[in-house]
C-alpha cells in the first residue's frame, strides 16, 4: 500500500514535470512514441489524466496512432476505464471499433477489464450510433 502510495506521487511529479516539458517545447514531439509504441496521449489515458490528455488533445495531438499491439488511446481509456477520457476520444473521432493484434476493439477491453459500468454503456450507445443508418 504504501510503496503504491510513493508510485502514485512519483508519477504525479513525473506527469508534472513532462507537462512543463512539453510546454517549453515546440508541439512537434507530442507524437512521440517510447520502445512500446506509446505516446504522451496513451500514458495519460492509462493513468485517468484527464487534464493532460484534455491538453494533448487541444494541442492536436494524434489519438489514432497506434502502439506496437495496434492499441489506439481510445483501448488504454477503456481499460483504465476513465470514461471522461474516452468521451473526449469520441468526440475527436477515435474508432470505436478499432481492433489491435489480439482482435480487441475498445468496447471488449472495457467490458473484460470490469471497469466501469458507465464506460461500457457509453462506448456500446457510440457504436449504435455508427450503425443507426442501417436500422
Amino acid at each position: 500500500m504504501c510503496s503504491s502510495l510513493i508510485m502514485n506521487n512519483l508519477f504525479v511529479i513525473f506527469l508534472d514535470l513532462t507537462l512543463f516539458f512539453l510546454r517549453s517545447l515546440t508541439f512537434s514531439f507530442a507524437d512521440s512514441v517510447d520502445d512500446g509504441g506509446w505516446t504522451s496521449l496513451i500514458w495519460a489515458c492509462e493513468f485517468c489524466h484527464a487534464d493532460v490528455a484534455r491538453y494533448l488533445l487541444d494541442k492536436k495531438c494524434d489519438p489514432l496512432i497506434r502502439d506496437a499491439e495496434q492499441n489506439i488511446a481510445l483501448h488504454w481509456s477503456a481499460f483504465s476505464g476513465s470514461s471522461e477520457i474516452t468521451e473526449m476520444l469520441l468526440n475527436e473521432g477515435c474508432d470505436v471499433n478499432a481492433v489491435n493484434v489480439h482482435g480487441d476493439t475498445p468496447l471488449y477491453v472495457s467490458y473484460f477489464s470490469c471497469r466501469l459500468l458507465k464506460l461500457f454503456i457509453i462506448l456500446c450507445e457510440h457504436c449504435r450510433n455508427i450503425y443507426s443508418h442501417l436500422e
